[in-house]
């Protein structure tokens, strides 16, 4: 995201939070004049309007109308037109739009192994493996059949480089394809006998820390862009509430609360 548009966003969200702190104060002290107005009632019906119970309550009520006035001055400082929030939020969303697109279509280096003393690349003999693993012994359920198809379409796409001879023991996978491998392995391979469980354990003491950090860089990217989806929720209720200065023919601006990147 560009810095400009980070400063705006940020800018707006911190100056909202102060508005919705605001209008808490005001609802909180319309609250307590309530009470304080019913103590006064029955001050003056039992001790009368001579007591000095009565002087210190209507000190009280004094003071907290005060405070009302000034809450609600900050509520009318702060609070937003729509056509001081459109720009913020067409702005938004659009970075929104593009970050969420850029964390889908981001491709992660994953280093399957190193080179034997031949100089023969380890990772293609991990491929391999895990394309039989995938393709033949993963457990996989309604839920998560198609999520394995497109994992081994993405795995297939890395044939030619694997076969080739400057293959450098790294394939490439898209972020939601980097989860699912890592979930596979560790919560849905299986196999029987010594012999694949010792190949198993090869094959993921040779990749297993290069998958789990793309998985850390999956979840930072991830995590990133919901953080902007929510930013961009927190304008958009603004947005509704805000006084509505804009002519009647305006482009509706499009909901983002449907589409912060869901939790992986």
């Amino acid at each position: 995201m560009e810095d400009k548009v980070i400063n705006l966003v940020d800018e707006t969200v911190k100056r909202i939070k102060e508005l919705s702190q605001a209008r808490l104060d005001v609802e909180s002290k319309k609250n307590e004049l309530v009470v304080h107005e019913r103590d006064l009632e029955s001050i003056v019906n039992v001790l009368g309007v001579e007591s000095k119970d009565y002087l210190v309550k209507k000190n009280l009520i004094d003071i907290t109308t005060d405070a009302i006035k000034q809450y609600e001055s900050n509520v009318e400082r702060l609070s937003y037109k729509k056509s001081e929030l459109k720009p913020v939020l067409d702005a938004a969303a659009a970075e929104f739009e593009s970050a969420l697109k850029s964390e889908q279509e981001t491709e992660y280096e994953i280093k399957l192994g190193d080179f034997d003393e031949r100089g023969y690349p380890m990772g293609r003999k991990a491929y391999t493996q895990l394309k039989t693993y995938l393709n033949e012994r993963v457990e996989w359920t309604a839920k998560t059949a198609a999520q394995l198809m497109v994992l081994v379409s993405n795995m297939n796409e890395n044939e030619e480089r694997v076969k080739s001879k400057s293959f450098d023991n790294v394939i490439k996978l898209r972020s939601s394809n980097v989860l699912v491998l890592y979930h596979s392995i560790l919560e849905n391979m299986s196999g029987k006998g010594f012999n694949t469980a010792k190949d198993f354990l090869t094959m993921w003491a040779n990749c297993g820390q290069a998958l789990t950090n793309a998985v850390r860089e999956v979840h930072k990217a991830h995590e990133a862009t919901r953080e902007l989806g929510t930013k961009l929720n927190l304008i958009e209720d603004e947005f509704d509430k805000s006084f509505d200065d804009l002519p009647h023919d305006y482009a509706q601006v499009v909901s983002t609360k449907d589409e912060v990147a869901p939790e992986v």
